[in-house]
């Protein structure tokens, strides 16, 4: 339960967000990571903020939407992930919706632990966004994070969680760190 003084809960943020009319964007994610959009479409109301999700796990599907790489779980991935992201989003929804919508890219990139992977699992987090309707250029936000579980099966939705309360993606008071 939570009260004035706690932090909001990963649903709760969530939920703030979808029902935050002038915020929409684009939730992309490469490899282990892929929990982060699943938040905001169970909450509710997920129309209002998500214009597109894409996951990738093959790393040839990756290489074809963001280029090559030469690390997939990078900082390097991540921007060419947020770069495409946004860049897309403008094009196709800027003219028609920017006077009305701030705009967002969120992207990650995460290798958990699993068969072949047998240490902990880490990652790449970060947003695109635009404050405000027609700010240019956009600011971006991006963060290194460790997994604490031991399992990939564990590893998996507690990255979602923790990926949804960064703080990256919490409303129109979109924030540098």
């Amino acid at each position: 339960m939570e009260n004035e003084n706690t932090a909001p809960s990963t649903r709760r943020k969530a939920l703030a967000l979808n029902l935050d009319a002038t915020t929409y964007g684009t939730f992309a994610e490469i490899g282990g990571g892929q929990e982060v959009a699943r938040w905001f479409f169970s909450v509710g109301g997920a129309a209002g903020t998500v214009a597109k999700s894409i996951s990738a796990y093959d790393m040839a599907v990756s290489d074809a939407l963001y280029g090559p790489s030469q690390r997939y779980v990078s900082r390097q991935r991540l921007e060419a992930m947020l770069r495409q992201e946004f860049d897309q989003l403008m094009a196709l929804l800027g003219p028609a919706r920017g006077d009305a919508k701030s705009f967002f890219a969120f992207a990650n990139t995460v290798a958990i632990r699993g068969y072949r992977n047998p240490g902990k699992g880490r990652g790449w987090v970060g947003v695109r966004f635009q404050p405000r309707s027609h700010d240019e250029p956009p600011r971006s936000s991006s963060r290194h994070e460790r997994t604490k579980k031991e399992t990939g099966r564990e590893s998996g939705p507690q990255t979602g969680s923790r990926d949804a309360t960064v703080g990256c993606l919490t409303g129109p008071q979109f924030s540098e760190p």
